[in-house]
């Protein structure tokens, strides 16, 4: 640039003017009927509210001049600015944009005063748009890469279509049907290959594919202002959606809503006043049929949901990661975070919450702190897997959980589902009942867990048992292998762990695990299983005062083995209900019951050293039980002349025994 500095500073001044200049103050540059400056050096300008005639002093109905803005920025996208003031909206505000928009609305100070508008609908409704479909050429399998359409309907390649079928996701929830988003990454003629596998298999008879007009939404800054069961900003059919920093209040349906969204996040939102009692649903923020989407670091409170997700057809890989949700204290029956039977392959992760539920299939819930759903009204579940379709996991990590009434309660709502893996480990629970396993109703039969997982859990119970498998008959699940170890189950009555008779378990495993009662005249563990071994346990029971209890009563049709347990305040260390044998390797602790085993000063029966041979403590040569050449019994009162031990010589029932030497 030519000419003198002060030239020049006058120039870049003047154009500064311009760029900052608002409705308050009058325009010196005329202006096109798009609204944009005549300077094309201007175009890059934000997209100004006040200049398409919105004044922002809480009295003039400001709904068209916004709705103008908005059309002229979805011509070509742009950066849309609501500068601070109040803007009265009497009328919902709807744009439809165009694929690959990108629009960007920014209003630090502006808030949107909704709460004269009418309408149930939402306030501000942004979208794309499903613009053609086609059939789906051929069937294609789950994990497929590729697939076809019947017809050419324009795709491009890193679109995104979407797969809707009219085939249920779950042949018992005819509300929900199959579909996924597909990023197309190649393409030849009607042949697509996506970037990702496919989630699900697809039939081309009842099969559509859609291409969509994915435009790209940022919003920040805003506060969103209604006053009754309606929606406060509803985004749909966009791609890498970002609602960030907004204040939304007085949406007594939805705060926030996305569907039909692929990527993005709703980030540091503060949403509350949320719930109204006319509706029977209120929510904070909801993702519906959205795919790779985060919901992170948002404020929600006072909902009947602070989170919830869902859709018609699927919501997948979702995040919702280090939310503060807290429900209206009027709420009685709902939990803050809420995944619907349709969501799949998805996190929750590090949220303070009053509540969570889980309906859907492979969900990992690491690192939350989760309170009771109903406070202070009284006591519900505080983390629960309501079970509606087959899973291959669940993961439940690292989490704290304090609840009145039960902890973490795993209840299959559908007959005849399979999780393959769940997972329970290094949870802290503290609760009326801490860990419980119990289908819903009598009808949901058939339940199989594959492999139960239960890892250096603390589970407290101030009422019930720590871990409980079925409290009643209604439907009893199968359990092929439980694996539990490292764990505290404490009880402050009834037993520390409980298995219902009727519950099928083919293979239980403890190690190390610690088992505490107070159950007077009771059992720590009651256990009934195909095949129970117990590796290091330590058994405490009548921490509070006198009485009898038992360590162990169990039904094991392979029978039952202890190895190294260790025992205080019991009177029985166990007792067979039904089945076969009690060996215990080296026991310490009181004595035990002749009720329980074959002889009344009996110690340890039939246990295993390394090389084969089984030992025993006792008084004398045994009289009963078959033996095997070399086993042992040791004498339990050894002293001065008296054998230490008796050999088994000959084999037999019982067998030919042996004294030892003398202890001189």
């Amino acid at each position: 640039m030519k000419g003198s500095p002060v030239l020049r500073f006058g120039m870049v001044f003047c154009l500064l003017a311009t760029f900052f200049v608002s409705g308050a103050v009058a325009l010196t540059t005329p202006i096109r009927e798009d609204g944009n400056f005549h300077n094309d050096l201007l175009d890059v300008l934000p997209y100004n509210v006040r200049a398409y005639g919105a004044k922002g002093d809480g009295i003039t109905d400001d709904s068209a001049a916004i709705q103008a803005t908005l059309v002229a920025v979805g011509i070509k996208g742009g950066n849309l600015i609501f500068p601070p003031g109040r803007y009265k909206i009497n009328t919902i505000i709807s744009q439809t944009f165009g694929n690959n928009i990108i629009v960007k609305i920014s209003g630090y100070g502006a808030v949107i005063d909704g709460t004269s508008a009418a309408s149930a609908s939402a306030l501000i409704t942004l979208t794309g748009s499903r613009v053609a479909n086609s059939p789906l050429g051929g069937n294609v399998t789950k994990g497929a890469y590729t697939f076809t359409t019947a017809g050419d309907i324009g795709i491009q390649q890193h679109e995104i279509v979407l797969l809707s079928s009219t085939d249920l996701f779950n042949p018992s929830l005819p509300q929900y049907l199959k579909g996924e988003f597909a990023t197309i990454a190649a393409l030849s003629g009607t042949t697509y290959t996506n970037a990702n596998p496919l989630f699900d298999s697809y039939t081309a008879a009842t099969t559509t594919v859609h291409r969509l007009a994915m435009p790209t939404i940022s919003i920040e800054g805003l506060e969103i202002v209604r006053n009754g069961p309606n929606i406060g900003l509803d985004i749909r059919y966009a791609r890498n959606a970002h609602i960030h920093n907004l204040i939304v209040h007085g949406a007594r349906y939805t705060g926030i809503s996305c569907s039909y969204c692929v990527g993005g996040s709703f980030d540091h939102n503060y949403v509350y006043d949320s719930w109204d009692v006319t509706t029977g649903n209120s929510y904070n923020i909801i993702a519906a049929t959205t795919q790779g989407f985060k919901i992170l670091n948002n404020t929600l409170y006072e909902a009947r949901h602070n989170i919830a997700a869902g859709g018609i057809e699927p919501s997948r890989d979702l995040i919702y990661g280090f939310n503060v949700c807290k429900l209206h204290p009027s709420e009685t029956v709902a939990v803050s975070i809420d995944m619907h039977g349709n969501v799949e392959k998805s996190t929750i992760i590090g949220n303070i919450a009053d509540g969570m539920e889980v309906t859907g299939k492979n969900v990992s819930i690491i690192g939350n702190t989760i309170t009771e759903s109903r406070t202070p009204n009284g006591g519900q579940t505080a983390l629960t897997i309501f079970q509606e379709i087959d899973s291959d996991y669940y993961i439940i990590k690292d989490n704290i959980i304090h609840s009145t009434e039960y902890g973490f309660w795993y209840s299959p709502l559908r007959p005849n589902i399979t999780v393959t893996e769940l997972d329970i480990s290094n949870n802290f629970i503290q609760s009326g009942t801490g860990i419980l396993f119990q289908p819903r109703s009598s009808s949901a039969t058939g339940v199989t867990i594959t492999t139960l997982k239960l890892n250096g859990n603390i589970s407290k119970s101030i009422s019930a048992g720590a871990l409980t498998i079925n409290t009643s008959a209604a439907a009893f699940l199968t359990i092929k292998s439980l694996n539990s170890s490292n764990n505290i189950f404490k009880a402050s009555a009834y037993d520390a762990v409980r298995v219902v008779n009727g519950t099928i378990i083919n293979v239980f495993r403890s190690s190390h695990d610690e088992f505490y009662a107070n159950r007077l005249n009771g059992t720590l563990i009651d256990v009934y299983a195909d095949d129970i071994t117990f590796y290091g346990p330590y058994f405490k029971g009548n921490t509070d005062g006198a009485g009898n209890s038992e360590s162990l009563r169990y039904s094991a049709t392979a029978g039952i083995m202890l190895v190294n347990p260790s025992f205080n305040g019991l009177t029985f260390r166990a007792r067979i209900v039904t089945g076969t044998t009690y060996t215990e390797v080296n026991g310490t602790g009181s004595s035990v019951s002749a009720s329980v085993i074959n002889t009344a000063d009996a110690r340890l029966l039939h246990g295993y050293t390394t090389l084969g041979g089984a030992f025993s403590w006792a008084g004398a040569p045994p009289t009963t039980g078959t033996w095997a050449k070399g086993d042992v019994i040791y004498n339990i009162a050894p002293a001065s002349g008296v054998p230490p031990a008796w050999v088994c010589t000959v084999a037999g029932t019982p067998g030919t025994w042996k004294p030892l030497a003398n202890i001189p």
